[in-house]
């Protein structure tokens, strides 16, 4: 007997049924809760851009270390590259981020920013909501990015 998970509990399904429908609701889910990410990488040209994408839920990545930060309304930083490669999970604050070449992205809570851009011409961020920005710093091996691109970058 086959079994799967619904918002109330576990129920039983004939064999028959549960390849279509784990199927149907394992794409529903994944097309439907995945986290919005922003990349932030140096590109060829030495300018750090922005690639959307998501992120996929059914990978575990190491840390290699984690930070908490907040930040007061109305914040802003200039022009500074990632100290390290690291994701940026935003729990509060709505900011505008902005690369040298002009590109710019608005990032929410529950948005993931992923800062990639170690050199190069850097980015800079503000809030512009009147909310904190409070948020969790994960370092990471950088070859094991959790990552899935809307599509390729245009440079």
């Amino acid at each position: 007997m086959k079994y799967i998970w619904v918002i109330s509990g576990w129920i039983n399904l004939p064999d028959f049924y549960c390849m279509p429908l784990t199927v149907l609701l394992a794409a529903f889910f994944t097309l439907a809760d995945m986290m919005k990410a922003y990349k932030l990488y140096t590109g060829e040209d030495g300018h750090s851009h922005i690639q959307t994408g998501t992120v996929s839920q059914g990978i575990i990545n190491q840390a290699t270390s984690i930070r908490f930060q907040e930040s007061p309304p109305h914040s802003f930083y200039d022009w500074h590259n990632a100290p390290t490669e690291q994701y940026v999970i935003t729990l509060s604050g709505t900011l505008e981020f902005e690369t040298r070449p002009g590109e710019t992205f608005i990032i929410k809570p529950g948005d993931l920013l992923i800062a990639l851009d170690t050199t190069g011409t850097a980015h800079k961020w503000k809030l512009i909501d009147d909310q904190p920005w409070k948020r969790i710093y994960v370092a990471f091996d950088p070859s094991q990015i959790n990552f899935i691109p809307d599509h390729e970058p245009q440079l």
